[in-house]
């Protein structure tokens, strides 16, 4: 067609349109072409560079995207590493869990959810009805049991093997906290003393793991659901799948516990 022309195009509609009256009907559209673009890609050189990022040459450009995504890559692998030793590890915990600590791990999820309502902006007066907030609780319950026992996991790591944090490490550790924070009025310092002795004795406990487990890391989509079904009840194996960059593949994991 040339621009502005008008044509009759013969269709007939789907049968399983969702409109009954024209499904599988026949119809006649008329059309005017009305405008012609073609898309037109920059050339990949340094002026492009330059253009759309910091970089005054491509290969920077280039070099900076591939250490990006081989980052992003090992962060999510490392992610799955770490979330395979956990769910693996919560198996082995036989514990009956307090219905108050139960409570408590739900309020405060709750609460962390509100918090993150209020910073986008949204009325909690209005808007946190005692319906949603009865529905907010029931539906963390499940995460807070699965927190707790995580929990009770990674403490008894901790007790067997008698892993502990040193005070020049939290005070480290909270020094280089404080120092990104802007206005350091607003931080408690003994709640941010517990957070970091927390975090510091989860990546003790972790590196504990990955130490003494058998950790293997598999491609994408080489773990089927009906085989990773079949090696959990077989040996106690716990699998996750992640998706993998073209160039930058994170890695599924197979853990077992040794």
């Amino acid at each position: 067609m040339k621009l502005e022309e008008i044509k009759d195009v013969e269709v007939t509609f789907p049968a399983d349109y969702p409109q009954a009256e024209l499904a599988g009907q026949p119809a006649t559209f008329a059309i005017t072409l009305k405008e012609l673009k073609e898309k037109e890609l920059p050339d990949l050189d340094d002026d492009f560079a330059e253009e759309v990022s910091d970089f005054e040459t491509l290969a920077e450009l280039r070099q900076s995207l591939e250490d990006r995504y081989d980052k992003e890559a090992a962060d999510t692998t490392e992610g799955n590493v770490e979330k395979a030793l956990l769910d693996e590890l919560v198996t082995h915990l036989e514990a009956e869990i307090p219905d108050t600590l139960i409570k408590r791990e739900v309020d405060f999820i709750v609460s962390q959810t509100a918090m993150q309502l209020s910073r986008q902006g949204l009325d909690l007066s209005k808007f946190m009805t005692k319906d949603l907030v009865d529905n907010m609780r029931s539906n963390a319950r499940p995460e807070a049991i699965e927190r707790l026992r995580r929990t009770l996991a990674l403490g008894e790591i901790a007790r067997l093997e008698s892993i502990e944090v040193e005070s020049d490490e939290i005070k480290a550790r909270a020094k280089e906290m404080m120092a990104e924070v802007e206005d350091q009025s607003q931080i408690d310092p003994d709640r941010l003393q517990e957070v970091v002795n927390e975090d510091l004795m989860k990546e003790k406990i972790l590196a504990w793991l990955k130490e003494n487990a058998d950790v293997e890391l598999v491609p994408e989509g080489s773990l089927q659901p009906a085989e990773a079904e079949a090696d959990t009840e077989a040996s106690a194996e716990a699998n996750t799948e992640v998706s993998a960059d073209e160039e930058s593949e994170a890695q599924a994991v197979d853990v077992e516990v040794v």
